[in-house]
């Protein structure tokens, strides 16, 4: 279970991150004066942005696999109680969590590699 977690986790990190880090590289194409400080602040406003529909991208997507067990649960007239407490609700929740943390954690360090990487290559 925790090797699931932890895929559909990264593939929404890697994501993120792989947008700001190009954002921020053009930003820095267009602008070669742009300070360390001034650069990741574009991206930490480009980092929020996505953050907000990514999280809700994941969420809804997990939530989406798990209609066809709740529609199966219906169908079987389970009560909701049993419902709820299925092993199904409790790993889409999971993993749209681990997706979210993910997401959230990925964006500030992203912006600071990648500020100090684009900010070394200019001085090289």
């Amino acid at each position: 279970m925790f090797s699931g977690l932890l895929i559909s986790a990264l593939g929404a990190t890697m994501d993120v991150a792989m947008s700001i880090s190009s954002a921020m590289k053009e930003i820095c194409d267009q602008n070669p004066a742009i300070s360390r400080s001034e650069l990741m602040r574009a991206g930490m406003r480009v980092g929020r942005d996505m953050m907000g529909t990514d999280s809700n991208t994941l969420i809804l997507a997990f939530a989406g696999s798990s209609v066809s067990m709740l529609v199966l649960d219906y169908a079987y007239n389970l009560p909701f109680l049993q419902v709820v407490n299925s092993n199904n609700i409790g790993i889409a929740i999971m993993q749209g969590l681990s997706g979210s943390f993910g997401i959230v954690l990925s964006v500030p360090a992203t912006v600071v590699l990648a500020a100090c990487i684009y900010q070394a290559e200019k001085r090289a």
